[in-house]
């Protein structure tokens, strides 16, 4: 079962683009663009992306991809209990 990970098209804009394609190669990843998923006070600020329906963070893009991939792997391993 594919993880859904939701990105803003600013936030990519703003950095979050990397961290994007670089889970297009996961697995157990469904990556999406939307023009907008109405955290733009978030999006201001911080490169963000929404995992299943978590928010998650990071102050450069490597950092963001270290915590999704963190909540994926928790969530993989729960389902697996």
């Amino acid at each position: 079962m594919s993880v859904p990970v939701e990105f803003c098209l600013t936030n990519m804009c703003n950095g979050s683009e990397s961290v994007y394609y670089r889970l297009q190669r996961h697995p157990d990843v469904r990556v999406y663009a939307f023009q907008c998923l109405g955290n733009c006070q978030r999006c201001a600020k911080k490169l963000y992306a929404v995992v299943g329906d978590e928010i998650v963070e990071g102050d450069s893009p490597n950092q963001l991809y270290r915590n999704i991939i963190r909540l994926i792997e928790s969530n993989i391993n729960e389902r697996k209990r």
